[in-house]
């Protein structure tokens, strides 16, 4: 259960898909629409690169500290994730017509569906895909058994989710087709132009540059030509908000372990700076608000569970329960925060 940053208090009669307001305008694709628009100007391009080059300047020394954070906290939460979905899904899920809003389940598999149905693999042909930042591999799951032939590769920073994902796959009959990888995503060690498809599921949010080029050019590495990129996450618009939404902001994402969300006015020039082509986003937000609301009952459900033990409940399991409480007044910024689905594929006339 990664990001969110959506709401369901406010203009409620908006359809889905619509542009989003923002202070840095971007043209957002509907999610039910294959048509796709120009996302970000020149102005946009040169501040991309600049963010970039900074990025790709920072130390070891901080990456590492950011790994160390993410681990530490997965370390302790992996297993209350449970709490949230049978399978494990640490995601939001996607509704649309058809899933019953007030169950959960079948909104978080879709999500996974619509990841790859943007993927563009064939049910046909043997396929490879990685998920890059995959925890204990739900979505891979998902995916295992709506596309028989495909083999996926989930790469996660966490050992803990390794063996808890072996043991999830394993369950599911799906050992044989579903490969833990313990890395990091941005340099995942895994053999190049190797993959049909990728994506980053709420994990994006881990990496420490706003325009994510670093999974970028990781991802576009691993693709071979023809391939396609998802990462969907909980988003900024434009620059970190500042004041009393800026402070819940930091210590919401310091609760979660995140480091900086993708920032929609630059990751799309910062992925045609790393060779894609076709690059695209599509506002999810209101795809995503239904199984947000879910989030109070989850909450409840935990603390019924841990009743008369919370002094025993570790920090780490506490962080991750004040950073899904803190999800919800982030929801009402939708002037500041959307969920995102960036979109792009790796062509071979590049």
């Amino acid at each position: 259960m990664r990001l969110v940053v959506l709401g369901a208090c406010r203009r409620l009669i908006r359809p889905f898909g619509e542009e989003c307001d923002s202070p840095i305008r971007f043209p957002v694709a509907s999610s039910t629409s294959p048509r796709s628009a120009e996302t970000c100007g020149k102005g946009g391009d040169m501040i991309a690169t600049l963010l970039d080059r900074m990025a790709r300047k920072r130390t070891t020394p901080e990456r590492e500290a950011a790994r160390r954070r993410v681990v530490a906290y997965f370390d302790a939460s992996n297993r209350d994730y449970g709490v949230w979905s049978d399978d494990f899904n640490m995601h939001f899920g996607f509704w649309r017509r058809g899933l019953a809003p007030w169950r959960l389940e079948p909104m978080l598999r879709q999500m996974s569906l619509e990841i790859v149905d943007r993927l563009g693999i064939a049910d046909d042909r043997p396929v490879r895909l990685v998920d890059l930042g995959g925890g204990v591999g739900a979505s891979a799951r998902t995916i295992a058994r709506r596309y028989p032939l495909a083999e996926i590769d989930v790469v996660t920073t966490v050992a803990s989710q390794i063996e808890l994902g072996r043991e999830l796959n394993e369950r599911a009959g799906l050992s044989d087709r579903i490969r833990m990888v313990l890395a990091d995503y941005a340099d995942t060690g895994l053999d190049t132009e190797a993959y049909d498809g990728a994506w980053a599921l709420e994990s994006a949010c881990q990496s420490p540059d706003a325009s994510k080029r670093v999974l970028l050019d990781e991802a576009y590495r691993l693709l071979g030509f023809g391939g396609r990129l998802v990462i969907a996450d909980g988003c900024l618009k434009g620059p970190p908000p500042r004041g009393i939404t800026g402070r819940i902001h930091r210590r919401w994402a310091r609760a979660w372990a995140i480091d900086e969300l993708m920032r929609l006015d630059l990751a799309p020039a910062a992925a045609r700076d790393a060779g894609f082509d076709a690059v695209r986003i599509e506002d999810w937000t209101w795809r995503v608000v239904p199984s947000l609301l879910h989030v109070p009952a989850a909450l409840a459900r935990f603390a019924w569970r841990e009743r008369g033990h919370w002094r025993e409940v570790v920090r780490g399991r506490r962080e991750h329960l004040i950073g899904s409480a803190l999800s919800l007044p982030l929801a009402l910024r939708l002037d500041r925060f959307a969920y995102g689905a960036l979109i792009a594929e790796k062509r071979a006339d590049r």
